[in-house]
């Protein structure tokens, strides 16, 4: 099952309950603080949210959407080391969403400060894949991040594939730096595809270090084998990452299983 990481970043949105400024998003149509959810991704399978210091907690609003899920309660703080703790989870209970309408994320907060949401979107229910893992890669980058804006990212290596087509079944991501917010997200880009995966970033200890307190236990780490999120090996991915922080040191882990 394909799927996509959209998000939701600003650093003074304002206080009360605010909607969060949309920022540039590869292949979806922003308008404000709106996404335009599309037919192929119309399921929501959960949602981050995490504010600098007093997080309270996030809604979605689509004008045919109605008060189903009026609050996302669970929240973290920014400077937490990993984004589980805020991740509202709907794997197995996807609420639909309309095609067609803009998706507006909004926080309750008492203080205007740095806030990020991030959603899980798809065509389906979450179904990792349970086989055998043919290769664990992992690539690594110095880039330094636009806030608040999707930024790319271009990773080198520490393994050559063979020849044939990779399936993505697993991800983990790992940022550094040396003071500030950790939080954010971590897209895909693949070559044959419009759909762009990813996962929340995760602090890594030091510069290239990924050591991760939720390394393989957070269930949206470990994903379906779909031909859609696959790549050949001489078209190896690069990444769309964004933060509230200017993160500078990168790291990735892909769990791969060959299928051609």
């Amino acid at each position: 099952m394909p799927f996509d990481i959209l998000a939701w970043s600003e650093a003074a949105p304002g206080t009360g309950t605010v909607g969060i400024a949309a920022p540039t998003t590869e292949g979806y149509k922003v308008s404000g603080d709106g996404i335009k959810i599309q037919s192929k991704a119309n399921l929501l399978l959960g949602l981050w949210y995490a504010a600098e210091s007093t997080p309270g907690y996030a809604l979605l609003e689509q004008p045919s959407l109605g008060v189903q899920y009026p609050r996302f309660l669970r929240s973290c703080d920014l400077n937490d080391p990993d984004f589980y703790a805020g991740f509202n989870d709907l794997l197995d209970r996807p609420l639909p969403l309309y095609p067609n309408e803009f998706l507006v994320a909004k926080s309750n907060n008492a203080t205007d400060e740095d806030t990020l949401i991030g959603v899980i979107v798809a065509n389906g229910f979450w179904n990792p894949y349970r086989g055998k893992i043919d290769y664990r890669i992992r690539g690594y980058a110095d880039q330094t991040l636009t806030a608040n804006a999707w930024t790319d990212v271009s990773m080198s290596w520490d393994y050559n594939l063979p020849d044939g087509r990779y399936a993505i079944v697993g991800m983990t991501y790992g940022a550094y730096i040396a003071s500030g917010f950790m939080q954010g997200f971590a897209r895909v880009k693949l070559t044959e595809t419009m759909w762009r995966p990813g996962v929340p970033i995760i602090q890594a200890e030091g510069d290239k270090v990924q050591v991760m307190s939720s390394m393989g236990v957070a269930p949206y780490h470990k994903w379906a084998l779909s031909r859609e999120i696959s790549f050949k090996s001489e078209a190896m991915p690069d990444f769309e990452v964004i933060s509230p922080a200017q993160l500078t040191d990168h790291v990735v882990e892909l769990e791969l299983v060959k299928i051609g």
